[in-house]
């Protein structure tokens, strides 16, 4: 992904991905979901799975929050701090406006937030 340039969802993409989705996600079983094929590039995807920390990292075994008192298994990262570029951007570009515009359309849900802390 940051090899020659950096992916970012493209708003006349994302809106006709989701329009040609939006009526699986009301249907689909045993909740409502959607699967998009080629939403992302497979590059983006390899690169992002390559750089997603294995189970047995410690960042998985941390908390961050009061609030995480019961949840381990969750990596986070205060301000993404150690956290690989590649899966940072992502992680930013599935929380930002065309993303949300994108699940506020395919689900119906309108006032979608983002959450740039990522705490949930």
């Amino acid at each position: 992904m940051g090899r020659e340039s950096t992916f970012f969802f493209d708003r006349n993409t994302a809106r006709a991905a989701a329009d040609a989705a939006k009526g699986r996600w009301s249907t689909a079983k045993p909740f409502p979901h959607v699967v998009i094929d080629g939403l992302l590039p497979d590059e983006v995807v390899r690169d992002a799975a390559r750089a997603f920390p294995r189970a047995e990292h410690p960042g998985f075994k941390r908390r961050d929050y009061a609030e995480q008192a019961a949840r381990f298994g969750q990596l986070q990262r205060r301000a993404f701090e150690g956290v690989a570029p590649e899966l940072r951007h992502l992680l930013n570009e599935v929380n930002g406006m065309v993303f949300l515009d994108l699940l506020s359309r395919v689900s119906d849900v309108e006032g979608l937030i983002p959450d740039p802390h990522f705490t949930g």
